[in-house]
């Protein structure tokens, strides 16, 4: 998630992917995400987080192979699947593939041995620097009719409109 989006649910991309794991629509609804005019799935971090798992699992399926599966996680398995056959190489290491996606597995190895030893690469981050950790709560409402406004889920909350929407 940091090298898809840097954690930011808010994330967007120019190929109208969104959120923490960056899911264009049709494979996020495909792993089990609502997204519609009401909810966006792809911004919540543990809805998202389980679907991107999944989907990850999948590629791995695919391909049998983790490296190819995460270049496929960027760059779409019919991308790689098309360099495998008409390079003819399974090696991640081998075959010419987008920079973004040739860089990709390289960042991910470099995110991971920097978070898991700051201080090793000088990186000595403070509280104020670091995401804020949420005391989140998951409550299911069971709503009768199809429309029910936010604001008066805000006012049931005890919370304010933009407290829920922020």
């Amino acid at each position: 998630a940091v090298a898809e989006s840097d954690l930011r649910p808010e994330a967007y991309s120019p190929a109208h992917a969104a959120g923490i794991w960056q899911f264009i629509e049709s494979t996020g609804r495909h792993y089990g995400l609502r997204i519609d005019s009401y909810i966006d799935q792809r911004r919540d971090f543990k809805m998202s987080t389980q679907s991107a798992l999944r989907f990850l699992e999948s590629l791995n399926g695919q391909f049998k192979d983790w490296l190819l599966a995460m270049a496929a996680y960027n760059a779409g398995p019919g991308r790689i699947s098309g360099a495998i056959d008409s390079q003819g190489s399974r090696s991640y290491f081998d075959l010419k593939l987008p920079r973004e996606t040739e860089r990709y597995i390289f960042r991910i190895a470099a995110i991971k041995l920097i978070m898991s030893d700051p201080g090793r690469f000088g990186a000595d981050l403070s509280e104020k620097e670091k995401y804020p950790l949420y005391d989140l709560d998951t409550v299911t409402v069971a709503i009768k009719s199809k429309t029910f406004p936010i604001v008066h889920i805000s006012e049931i909350a005890g919370r304010s409109y933009r407290h829920l929407t922020d």
